[in-house]
């Protein structure tokens, strides 16, 4: 632990009139990372083959992204979030823009039947992962500028307005999947920066509303609910892919297969590398396991919002709420 110690505050190099970084979530993230990487070498190794000839293109490519991830990690943890605030405006019109990309032709990239990725010198990649950050900046630097929230026409319909902007690009994708993180992160950022009961639940309301429509507009959303209510319906279409993880699940048992025995890897269930990578998990290494890899997310939901409640400021207490919130309904959704 004393090397970890000394590892830490070598990468962080805080000075003194800063806290220190929070150990716990650091390695927890840690932990995460490397049995995230574990768990996928042995997932994606039939896909991988199967699709580019090589079993660790998916894990050798994911390490690569990590490189990148850690040193943007290092750099942005020496950066004054404060510095945010001055690009509030343009992290709004970013993305905004983001969003307009994936209508564009020639750089648009459908994927399955939405629009929500484009492609740049071969380069895949969903704008909208972006904005998730960038939305909740502007959020929370609006909401430092010390509103009164309790005047609708101050704090309410300025908040709707930019929310509807990005609601409205997204069902245009369509995105309903992003759009509900997106949505319910920064509900979450307007309750705690002081928003009233009342209209938060005046907007929870008209959402469902609006995914009830949505849903109509759209049966294949329908479908995904009833594949819920009812893993039976339609086995071999729309519930195979759930069909196929309740097996994998199922058939772990409390410890598991054994990392690398999957069965369902094997070209049964979709996606292993993506959507369906926890339904490995719990096939390899079991639900005892799984409920570990869960806890640990839970102390990551725990240490976040301390470190909110513990913030000097609005902005810093709101956008960190935000981001903890926001890892944390994309998790469990």
């Amino acid at each position: 632990m004393k090397i970890l110690k000394k590892i830490i505050k070598r990468i962080f190099r805080f000075n003194r009139d800063e806290h220190e970084p929070d150990k716990v979530l650091v390695v927890i993230i840690g932990i995460i990372l490397f049995c995230g990487l574990l768990v996928l070498s042995s997932a994606s190794a039939v896909a991988a083959y199967s699709k580019f000839g090589s079993s660790y293109y998916y894990f050798i490519r994911q390490v690569i992204y990590l490189v990148l991830g850690g040193f943007l990690f290092w750099v942005f943890s020496n950066f004054d979030y404060h510095r945010w605030k001055k690009y509030a405006v343009v992290c709004l019109l970013a993305s905004v823009a983001l969003l307009c990309l994936v209508f564009v032709p020639g750089i648009a990239a459908g994927y399955g039947s939405a629009r929500s990725w484009i492609n740049i010198f071969g380069f895949g990649f969903q704008p909208s992962e972006l904005v998730k950050i960038f939305f909740l900046i502007y959020i929370a630097a609006w909401l430092d500028r010390k509103r009164d929230l309790n005047n609708p026409g101050e704090g309410l319909v300025p908040f709707l307005s930019v929310l509807g902007i990005i609601t409205f690009l997204m069902i245009m994708q369509p995105d309903i999947g992003t759009l509900s993180i997106i949505a319910l992160s920064s509900l979450a950022v307007y309750f705690i920066g002081g928003g009233r009961t009342i209209y938060i639940t005046g907007i929870i309301f008209a959402g469902l509303l609006a995914l009830f429509m949505l849903v109509k507009i759209y049966p294949y959303q329908m479908d995904r609910f009833r594949c819920v209510m009812d893993s039976d319906y339609n086995i071999d279409k729309e519930c195979y892919q759930l069909n196929q993880s309740l097996i994998a699940v199922g058939s772990g048992g409390f410890f598991g297969r054994g990392l690398g025995q999957s069965r369902q890897k094997f070209m049964y269930l979709p996606e292993v590398s993506s959507d369906s990578i926890f339904a490995i998990i719990a096939e390899e290494v079991g639900s005892f396991f799984s409920s570990i890899l869960v806890v640990l997310y839970l102390i990551i939901f725990y240490r976040g919002a301390q470190i909110a409640k513990k913030a000097p400021d609005m902005f810093g207490r709101v956008l960190s709420a935000g981001i903890v919130f926001w890892v944390m309904i994309q998790t469990f959704l």
